[in-house]
């Protein structure tokens, strides 16, 4: 899709309320994004970010706590 890194950025989002709350919520926050060119890599790519974004601290924290990151 020909990114530069240099440019990019990315979050996860999760969105929470009710059926209208999240879907307001989705207007606002995707209008945002089409407006710079962004888009939505899906549902699937936002659980594997969270998951990936958890285990990052979650081995950080091992590795201080048996001295394996100095």
């Amino acid at each position: 899709m020909k990114f530069d890194p240099t440019k990019m950025c990315l979050c996860t989002l999760l969105f929470e309320g009710t059926k209208t709350e999240v879907d307001y919520q989705q207007k606002i926050v995707f209008g945002i994004a089409k407006k710079y060119q962004g888009f939505k890599a899906g549902a699937e790519n936002g659980e594997r970010g969270y998951f990936l974004t958890f285990m990052i601290g979650y081995l950080r924290d091992f590795g201080f706590k048996y001295n394996f990151i100095a």
